[in-house]
Formats: structure tokens, sequence, C-alpha cells
């Protein structure tokens, strides 16, 4: 029950849940990709680990936490505006 209560504070904050249910809404900005490089030194700075969980809010494809996961096998988390 405390990770549903969590998961729903998360999707309300990010806009995506109203009272009335789903809410569909076209980002406003454009997306661009970081290059994996770029990625590669954010999660040597971060020094990730394989027992590590990783929240990425507006994870755009998704390229941090899957780097991640192949790079150290640790589990993440995306959660993003665009389905």
């Amino acid at each position: 029950m405390k990770n549903r209560r969590f998961l729903f504070v998360i999707l309300a904050v990010l806009g995506c849940l109203t009272a009335d249910g789903w809410q569909t809404k076209q980002p406003d900005v454009i997306f661009v990709a970081t290059p994996n490089r770029v990625v590669e030194e954010m999660l040597r700075v971060a020094d990730v680990r394989e027992d590590d969980l990783i929240y990425d809010l507006g994870c755009g494809d998704g390229r941090i936490i899957i780097l991640a996961a192949q790079k150290v096998g640790s589990r993440g988390v995306g959660i993003d505006i665009d389905p």
C-alpha cells in the first residue's frame, strides 16, 4: 500500500492524474537526447552501483536508467509526460 501511495503522489505531481482520471497533455518542449558518453560520465560521477534504484523524472527515451542497468545492473524507474 505504501508503494502505491508513493506512485500516486508522483503521478499527481507530474499532472498526469486529475480528479476525472488520466490526463493527456502534449509536451511543450522538444526532446533532445543526452549523448551516451555524457550519461556514462553522469553514472560514474554519481557512483551508481548494482543495488541502487534510480528514479528519472522526465526520462525521455530512458537512456539513463537503461545504461545504468546495462553497465552496472542497477534498477530504474523512468517517468515522462510523453508516453
